[in-house]
């Protein structure tokens, strides 16, 4: 069991609800706020404040991944022409809903492969109604790509239960999410210690793409977190 929060006219509530993998729905009326404390929270203001943050090689790191651009894709029509920004000034400077979707793909993606599940409150904001519908697509693909953890989503007006695929072991697939998963942090940054030597997530990176010995920890690592074992 889960549990949450509620807060309504000053009153803290605490309820619990059933764990599921796939999307559980929170629908309650104005006036009421829900927090589920143990998971990690994904909102309108923390996806522009991400993106706000991200600086021009971050943002190509991510964008550039098979992951981001298959996430991407399915959050927008193709007859809208929305095509993914090449430099993140385009991203701040242009509409808010494709920037709040964007962020949504990042911070969820991330705490997915850290094994967390994920609460993201009020979705919809910003977005046209037909993307509103599409993002569900969106966190079905992200659960199956990234991990097996639930999502709570705050008043999701086309939401639905949904069981997540077991997918079966691919040994490539996990090298190439684990790749993209070490190109979304900070290159220089002391990652891992083995055997006495430590490594930065650039030395990483390196080791992954060689398939050496210190390369298949990490990759066994990135899949233990994804997995939540």
């Amino acid at each position: 069991m889960t549990k949450i929060v509620s807060v309504a006219n000053g009153v803290k509530t605490e309820h619990e609800i059933e764990n599921k993998s796939g999307f559980t729905v929170i629908v309650h009326p104005q006036g009421v706020k829900v927090d589920v404390p143990t998971f990690v929270e994904i909102n309108p203001r923390n996806t522009i404040e991400c993106m706000s943050k991200m600086n021009q090689q971050e943002w190509e790191w991510i964008s550039n991944g098979e992951l981001f651009q298959t996430l991407f894709n399915e959050s927008f029509a193709e007859k809208n022409n929305i095509q993914i920004p090449q430099t993140i000034d385009e991203i701040n400077d242009g509409d808010m809903g494709v920037t709040h979707v964007v962020g949504m793909i990042a911070k969820g993606c991330e705490a997915m492969f850290e094994g967390r599940s994920i609460f993201v409150r009020n979705p919809e904001t910003y977005l046209h109604p037909e993307t509103e519908r599409r993002i569900m697509g969106m966190f079905e693909k992200m659960l199956n790509l990234c991990g097996r953890s639930g999502v709570v989503t705050d008043e999701m007006p086309e939401g639905q239960e949904q069981e997540t695929a077991q997918p079966e072991p691919d040994p490539e697939r996990d090298k190439e999410l684990t790749l993209q998963w070490l190109h979304a942090m900070d290159p220089a940054k002391e990652f891992a210690q083995v055997a006495g030597e430590v490594y930065t997530v650039a030395d990483l990176i390196l080791e992954v793409t060689n398939d050496s010995g210190v390369g298949h920890l990490m990759v066994q690592k990135f899949v233990n977190l994804r997995d939540g074992n």
